[in-house]
């Protein structure tokens, strides 16, 4: 599922939507807002794809409030059609980036998205893999209550945090996704975590990989479904 690849489509229609707003206001010409429309509708309705909603509420306001806009537009009504932009600004496009921050919440872990946001919006892809192994890391290293003078790292950390003597194991939620997992499915997560570390996280940190936006967010993603058996935020 391409969490992140979200936000920057959701960036990219409300770019859209402003500029056609925008061009409403200065009186651009019939044929240049139907286009705008129809871009402005794509990248709507691409949104509601990515995120799994149907087609009511607040995306079912928005496109019904274009079209009527640019209809009213045609007609050279401009008090017909105020009021449908009064709608998408104060209405439709909050509950549609509302929507899709309510999505957001149930698929990325908090910690991992502000970890790696900077270098993702900047499209270096392997710094927003390093950023999320580093995530990952801090929050071992803060659920098993190890020193982080110590200096571990990687798979040292990894066999560190899943010791028996360590807080890591019992702290895993029992009212995740998976329930309360058996002691095999302990071991699976932390062949999981051990996997992850050994073959990306090493990999990108000991020489420059060029990841593609693809790729990078499949390793990212396999570092959020590692987090997803962490706790919350301590």
């Amino acid at each position: 599922m391409p969490i992140l690849s979200v936000q920057k489509q959701l960036a990219h229609l409300l770019a859209q939507m402003h500029k056609l707003l925008s061009r409403v206001r200065e009186g651009a010409p019939t044929e240049e807002l139907r286009l705008r429309k129809s871009d402005a509708v794509e990248a709507l309705n691409t949104v509601r794809t990515m995120i799994g909603a149907d087609r009511t509420g607040a995306f079912c306001s928005t496109n019904q409030h274009i079209s009527a806009l640019i209809y009213y537009y045609k007609k050279k009504q401009p008090h017909s059609y105020e009021s449908d932009i009064n709608d998408l600004y104060e209405d439709d496009l909050p509950g549609v980036v509302s929507a899709v921050e309510t999505w957001l919440e149930d698929q990325i872990d908090p910690r991992l998205l502000r970890a790696v946001r900077k270098s993702w919006d900047d499209q270096r892809y392997g710094n927003a893999v390093r950023d999320a192994f580093i995530c990952l890391e801090t929050v071992l290293r803060t659920t098993a209550e190890l020193d982080g003078s110590a200096g571990l790292s990687g798979d040292k950390l990894v066999t560190a945090a899943f010791a028996p003597e360590r807080s890591l194991v019992g702290r895993i939620p029992s009212d995740g996704f998976m329930g309360q997992l058996t002691n095999g499915e302990v071991k699976g997560l932390e062949y999981l975590v051990r996997g992850a570390f050994l073959l990306f996280r090493n990999a990108t940190a000991h020489r420059e990989i060029a990841y593609s936006a693809g790729e990078a967010e499949g390793v990212i993603n396999i570092v959020n479904q590692c987090l997803r058996f962490m706790p919350a935020e301590l």
